[in-house]
């Protein structure tokens, strides 16, 4: 059993770059450059595909434990959006959302399990 309290918060940044989608989209997909993206220094942040169009759309699902402490009790959950778009005067438009935030607590029976 797990308890859940949501937000309906979300942080929203805008900014253009002078590559190309095709090069954003790899800065955002591949695995050695997504860890700069997503993850923190102690290593406490899970992420998963949750949906992807290449070049346009990419969105993850996260899972970071409270403080970064392995053993936490608690977990945020969240997913970040990254909508790519071709810029005005050329190169990428980028749109990253943060939102869905979670703090999901673990039972008391599953600690007094372990």
């Amino acid at each position: 059993m797990t308890e859940r309290s949501e937000s309906t918060d979300a942080v929203v940044f805008e900014c253009d770059f002078e590559e190309p989608p095709e090069k954003v989209w790899r800065a955002l997909s591949a695995p050695e450059w997504l860890d700069t993206w997503l993850t923190d220094q102690d290593g406490s942040t899970e992420y998963e595909v949750l949906e992807a169009e290449p070049h346009r759309f990419l969105r993850y699902g996260c899972r970071e434990r409270d403080g970064g402490d392995l053993a936490s009790e608690e977990v945020l959950e969240s997913t970040v959006t990254f909508e790519l778009s071709p810029g005005e005067a050329g190169g990428t438009h980028l749109r990253l959302t943060h939102a869905d935030f979670r703090i999901v607590a673990q039972a008391a029976a599953l600690r007094m399990a372990a």
